[in-house]
C-alpha cells in the first residue's frame, strides 16, 4: 500500500505524537513516589530496636511470619546471634577427600602376596594387509596407534622394538623384544 507524501507526513507527526504521550507517561511514573503501605495496628506500635543494618528487627520478623507463620523465629534468632565460622579454605581450590580408613582385613590381604603379574598390554599395532611378491617374499603392512605405516619382511625389525617372526595371508606374527612378548596379528581379508 503507497502512501502519499501529504498522507506519510501526517502518520509520522500522528506516530510521533503517540511515542511522546508514552515516554510522557513512563517519566511520571518514576517521578511520583509511592504511597505508603499501611501497616496494621500491632505492628505500628511494635518496638523500634534497630539492628546493625538500620532496619527494624521487628519489622524484619513480622515480614517473615507474614508469609510463613509456622516459621520458628526464636531458632531463626539464634542463628542470626552466631558467629560466622572461621574458614581457612580456600574454594577455589579443589583436593580430593582423605581415603576411608582401611580394616583390617583389608590390610591382612594386602600383606599377601598375590599371583604373579599381570601381562604387559599387547603392543598398540595392526595389520593392514598382505601382499606375496612374484619372487615369493612376503610382505605386511602393519600400523601402529601414531597412524604410521610400515612395510615389514619376515626376520625384520620395526619401530626400534619390534621383530617379524612370520608371515602368511591371515596372520603376522610378531615379538615385542622389550617384553619378549609374541603377537599375532590378524590381516584383513
Amino acid at each position: 500500500m503507497k502512501l502519499s507524501g501529504q498522507a506519510q507526513k501526517w502518520a509520522g507527526i500522528g506516530l510521533g505524537v503517540v511515542c511522546l504521550a508514552l515516554i510522557i507517561n513512563l517519566i511520571s511514573q518514576f517521578h511520583h513516589p509511592r504511597a505508603a503501605t499501611v501497616l496494621p495496628p500491632a505492628q505500628s506500635r511494635a518496638s523500634t530496636a534497630r539492628d546493625a543494618s538500620g532496619r527494624s528487627k521487628n519489622s524484619a520478623v513480622d515480614e517473615l511470619a507474614r508469609y510463613d507463620p509456622v516459621v520458628h523465629l526464636d531458632e531463626l534468632a539464634k542463628l542470626d546471634d552466631r558467629d560466622p565460622p572461621d574458614l581457612k579454605r580456600n574454594p577455589f581450590e579443589f583436593v580430593e577427600p582423605p581415603p576411608p580408613p582401611k580394616s583390617k582385613e583389608a590390610t591382612a590381604d594386602a600383606t599377601k602376596p598375590s599371583g604373579p603379574p599381570p601381562p604387559p598390554p599387547p603392543p598398540p599395532l595392526k595389520a593392514m594387509g598382505y601382499s606375496e611378491n612374484p619372487s615369493g617374499t612376503k610382505e605386511a603392512y602393519i600400523s601402529d596407534d601414531q597412524q604410521n605405516v610400515f612395510v615389514v619382511h619376515e626376520g625384520e625389525s620395526f619401530s626400534q622394538k619390534y621383530k617379524v617372526l612370520s608371515i602368511s595371508p591371515t596372520v603376522v606374527t610378531i615379538e615385542d623384544t622389550a617384553a619378549h612378548q609374541t603377537v599375532q596379528l590378524p590381516v584383513p581379508q
